[in-house]
């Protein structure tokens, strides 16, 4: 059975535990931001993975699927927004080097950055209704059409 999957994601999940110890060097206003942690629903760890890992639904939905449908646990939008604030940008770019940096230089490379997965989804690009191979016509008249190539583990498919 192949554990890379689960590697890649314990890392990632290990590399944020590791900042959430430190959150005061990514914080916009140290010694501030969030030094009430355990008063909260938020932590410096949940604010971070909910923020990567949030899909195309609302806020509000994305949540609620963070945190299970719990109620107990389930922060406020405006709650989250302003856990959100308090996180530099530093953090992001911290995050995405030291996980970036965790895997060998030998995995496929896209634009001079390393491919660890690719999850099947749709990537939708510039309509061209010239390249007809990926090409998807409208189904209503006043709708555009648009293009857009699939992601699999095996490399781009358009």
């Amino acid at each position: 059975m192949n554990h890379y999957p689960s590697n890649v994601k314990e890392k990632l999940n290990s590399i944020i535990l590791s900042m959430a110890e430190h959150h005061w060097l990514f914080s916009k206003n140290p010694g501030h931001d969030f030094t009430r942690q355990h008063l909260g629903k938020l932590s410096f760890y949940d604010t971070m993975r909910l923020i990567i890992s949030m899909g195309k639904g609302s806020t509000n939905d994305e949540i609620m699927d963070y945190f299970d449908l719990d109620p107990d646990l389930i922060p406020s939008q405006s709650a989250f927004c302003q856990r959100r604030r308090q996180i530099s940008l530093s953090a992001f770019e911290y995050l995405f080097s030291e996980f970036s940096s965790s895997f060998p230089s030998t995995t496929d490379k896209f634009k001079d950055h390393c491919i660890l997965a690719c999850d099947g989804c749709h990537v939708v690009y510039a309509t061209n209704s010239d390249i007809i191979e990926d090409y998807n016509k409208p189904r209503l008249i006043d709708y555009k059409g648009y293009n857009h190539m699939h992601l699999k583990e095996t490399g781009w498919q358009q």
